[in-house]
């Protein structure tokens, strides 16, 4: 008959292995991540003798088109989207994401990415666009959390 291991208690470590944690984080992020467009601007240039408003950069005539620039550049980084479960009453949204309970989303990414993307306005996933409102340091990695537009 089998025995139960009864774990020895009499060493405690020194602390929390917080290298271990940053791995497992890793490798969930590499398993279980997806890759997602995001859209960072191309500054314009304007010609030389058109006004521009000092206030938005952009010129007072909305019908001046730039010189170069303008638009987006996309860049494809490995994150791991991440979205508040489903709750009871939640108005809930189908679509190519699946199931989800709202607009809203975070997106998990490493040092290397966010210096990628720390310029980025928007994101595309699932051919669905998001808003960026903030990119944010969680200690070990980074998170960008975006609103549907």
């Amino acid at each position: 008959m089998p025995r139960a291991v009864i774990p020895d208690l009499t060493t405690v470590p020194d602390g929390p292995n917080v290298d271990g944690f940053a791995e497992a984080q890793e490798r969930l992020r590499i398993a279980l991540g997806e890759d997602v467009a995001f859209h960072v601007p191309i500054a314009a240039t304007w010609p030389p003798d058109v006004e521009i408003d000092q206030q938005t950069g952009m010129p007072y005539d909305p019908t001046v088109d730039p010189i170069s620039g303008g638009g987006e550049s996309d860049i494809l980084l490995h994150v791991l989207p991440v979205q508040r479960p489903i709750q009871t009453g939640d108005d809930v949204i189908e679509g190519a994401a699946g199931v989800r309970q709202d607009e809203t989303i975070a997106f998990r990414m490493v040092e290397a990415d966010h210096v990628l993307a720390e310029d980025a306005i928007a994101a595309t996933y699932h051919g669905i666009r998001y808003r960026l409102t903030e990119i944010v340091d969680d200690g070990d990695q980074w998170i960008a959390f975006g609103e549907a537009t």
